[in-house]
């Protein structure tokens, strides 16, 4: 795993010109932050539960294969670690560091097309689940729903995203539909919570969806998305004569508007209930950092 651990001797490795292989950056004026890559040094440092632990104060880098091997952390208790770059991601858009070995396997898998690379990384994590959660997973619930005996069409989604179009409340005028709490919010790309994004699902269609009670895709908005070899870009088809509640008539642009709005945190419409767009950043990157809102410590 990235932070697996050997006995080794005690002391440092050495390069073929018999330096220390690994060193602080700041003590070699040789080694630099590519142009355009994010610099973590001053970045808060946040753990798996949410909260800032420190802040990265040097980055040990490895003089002969040219990579950052260790992140040097200031802790807020006062004492300096070094976290193994290869548990952490860097999120410059937000000007901070996650750490945690279990969702950064789940990230870099989600980030990745190869269905090898995507087992061996579920794999990972898997592992990582074992050797640092206290507790043996039984079953893992997905969703869990009670209906009245005659309403047809109720369904119980692997996902939380029950369809009520599709249910007949016996006959009645209306379903009453009982949750955990208020939405968050209806600004649907800043939402992460299962009660907002519920309700999202009843009101709004992306390019794709799931079919009915299931995890399985089905096209919505798009008719069908073609991806280039590099999987770089992605050629649309959409739907034909979708008209929004006003009659306004559905095409290419409103597509394009929608992700500049959530992509670009300059935009005048990057503003939700957060403005953090979180489930956006896991896949992407964000434009215009510098404008995109913070987290709070």
């Amino acid at each position: 795993g990235p932070a697996a651990w050997a006995d080794r001797a005690k002391r440092p490795d050495l390069d073929w010109e018999g330096q220390p292989r690994i060193i602080p950056i700041s003590t070699d004026a040789g080694f630099f932050i590519a142009k355009g890559d994010a610099d973590p040094r001053g970045f808060a440092v946040v753990g798996a539960d949410g909260k800032v632990a420190g802040k990265v104060v040097d980055l040990w880098v490895d003089r002969a294969d040219r990579l950052i091997r260790y992140l040097d952390v200031e802790l807020s208790v006062g004492k300096r670690v070094l976290a193994p770059m290869a548990m952490a991601t860097i999120q410059g858009e937000y000007h901070r560091v996650s750490i945690d070995a279990i969702t950064s396997a789940l990230s870099k898998a989600g980030a990745t097309a190869d269905p090898a690379q995507r087992k061996a990384l579920y794999a990972e994590a898997n592992n990582a689940i074992r050797e640092n959660i206290p507790m043996i997973p039984m079953v893992h619930g997905g969703s869990g729903l009670a209906f009245k005996a005659d309403v047809a069409g109720a369904h119980s989604s692997p996902l939380g995203n029950e369809e009520l179009s599709v249910m007949d409340p016996g006959g009645r005028d209306s379903i009453v539909w009982i949750q955990n709490g208020e939405p968050g919010g209806l600004y649907c790309a800043d939402e992460t919570d299962g009660e907002s994004l519920r309700v999202c699902g009843q009101v709004q269609e992306g390019l794709f969806g799931f079919k009915t009670g299931t995890a399985e895709v089905k096209p919505l908005l798009a008719t069908k998305c073609d991806a280039s070899a590099d999987l770089l870009t992605w050629t649309c088809t959409l739907q034909k004569g979708v008209k929004f509640h006003n009659g306004a008539t559905f095409d290419a642009s409103d597509v394009l508007d929608t992700f500049a709005s959530i992509w670009d945190c300059s935009h005048p419409y990057h503003k939700g209930r957060t403005s953090m767009f979180e489930y956006w950043g896991l896949i992407s990157g964000f434009l215009n950092p510098d404008a995109c809102a913070k987290p709070a410590e």
